[in-house]
This record gives structure tokens, sequence and C-alpha cells, in this order.
């Protein structure tokens, strides 16, 4: 939600918003257009894709930090790419990785995206309206501007979503804002806005650890599934319409 004194990174953000065919992969489901009869079968590469891919960067990454010469060669082939910070840390690709590991692994499709929207969106807004309009800071240097940019981008990024999904899915879906026969409908407003806040509140909370292996990248996605999974359950949808069992996975 911008840092004092930090500029916005426009190819950073680009990147950033490339990251959303990671959600969007297991919700268009390409696997099941090409192989109609293979049950979970965008999922199921998807979770080999991800676990292989978040391996495969440690490793890099974990060389990098060992060795100042391809540290440097690596800085300057991806650098426009990585907070100024990630040059001595492990780079947020690996904690946006494994976020989506988890949420593949035991969120329904609907929540995979929405829970990435909040971070995808959220954050480059919460960048620009804190380095263009930012005026009251906090104790960690981010802005009230900021969080309320990432709160209200994240909202109307999610509620869109949802619109776009009532508009092309064929059948039914708890997840539909207007013509579905089940679900909160028009309620799933009042959780977007509740689970934007809480993904704000964990953007504005989040710390980086473990050399950066977790961070925001990390804690946003998880911090708006889980909300998004607990609200929906309250507002009486059962479990197995917001979760997704892994051991799916194996039948």
């Amino acid at each position: 939600m911008s840092q004092t004194g930090s500029s916005f990174n426009f190819y950073r953000k680009a990147w950033h918003l490339l990251g959303l065919i990671v959600p969007l992969f297991v919700y268009i489901d390409p696997v099941a257009m090409i192989w109609p009869d293979l049950k979970h079968g965008s999922r199921w590469v998807g979770v080999g894709l991800l676990a292989s891919g978040t391996l495969f960067l440690v490793i890099v990454d974990s060389i990098r930090l060992a060795n100042p010469s391809f540290n440097r060669f690596f800085i300057n082939l991806v650098g426009p790419l990585m907070k100024e910070e990630e040059r001595d840390r492990y780079n947020g690709t690996v904690p946006y990785l494994f976020a989506n590991l988890l949420l593949y692994l035991f969120f329904s499709k609907e929540i995979v995206v929405l829970s990435c929207l909040f971070l995808m969106i959220g954050d480059p807004a919460a960048a620009y309206f804190g380095m263009r309009f930012g005026k009251t800071r906090f104790f960690n240097g981010k802005s009230l501007e900021g969080a309320l940019g990432f709160i209200f981008a994240g909202f109307l990024a999610c509620a869109g979503f949802l619109f776009l999904h009532a508009h092309f899915q064929s059948e039914s879906s708890v997840f539909w804002l207007y013509g579905g026969s089940a679900g909160p409908g028009w309620w799933w407003l009042g959780i977007l806005l509740l689970s934007s806040v809480g993904a704000g509140i964990a953007e504005f909370f989040s710390v980086t650890g473990f050399r950066g292996l977790i961070d925001d990248n990390l804690i946003v996605p998880l911090a708006g599934c889980l909300t998004l999974a607990l609200l929906g359950h309250a507002a009486g949808l059962p479990w197995s319409d917001v979760l997704f069992n892994p051991g799916k996975l194996a039948y």
C-alpha cells in the first residue's frame, strides 16, 4: 500500500497482472476442452506445474543468493520486474505460486480467482493511490489512501468477475450475483466487500519473513480465500461449494 518514497513500477505491476493467468487456468479449464473425460484435468495439471515451478524458482533463487556473480546476471536480466529488496531475498513469484498451489488444492475455482484478484488488482491500486494521494501515513509507512485503494479496487474487480461469471456460465452456480436459483445472490456484494477488507487488513499487517518466502503474495490470497469461504459458509453455503477435496484429484 505504498511505502514512503516508493515509486510506481509499471513493468512490475504489468508482470503482477500477468499472474492472473494462474488462477484463470483452473477457472477456464482448458484441459477439459481437449480431454472432456479427464475429470479435474486443469486442476491436476495446475497442481503439478505450480509444485514444480515453485521448487524450480526456490532452487534458482537459492543459487542466486549464494552466488554474487549469478545474482548480478539475474538482476540485469529481470531487474525491472523485481522490488529493490528482492535483490537479496527470494523474489515474490515464489510465495505467489505457493499460495496458488494451496488454493488449487483446497478451494473452489471461483474462490481461487477471487482470492488472487484481491492481490493482483488491489496491490497495484494501493501502490498507485498511495504514491499519488497518500498523505495519512501509518507506523509502517503505508497510507490510508493506499489502503482504501486496495479495498475498493479489489472489491470492484471481484464484483466484475462475478457479473461476468453469471453472464457466461450456462449452469446454475452459487457464485451468481443474479439469474441463479441457489446461493447468496446479491448478498455476494457484501461478502466481497468484507473479504476485500479482510485481504486489505492482511496486506497492511503483512511482513516479509524467511528471506522472502513469506510475504504479501502469500498472505493476501490466503486471507482472501479464508474470508470468502467462511463468509460464504455463514451465508448458508455447504463447505462442498466453497472448498475442494484434494482427494478428488486421485479419481
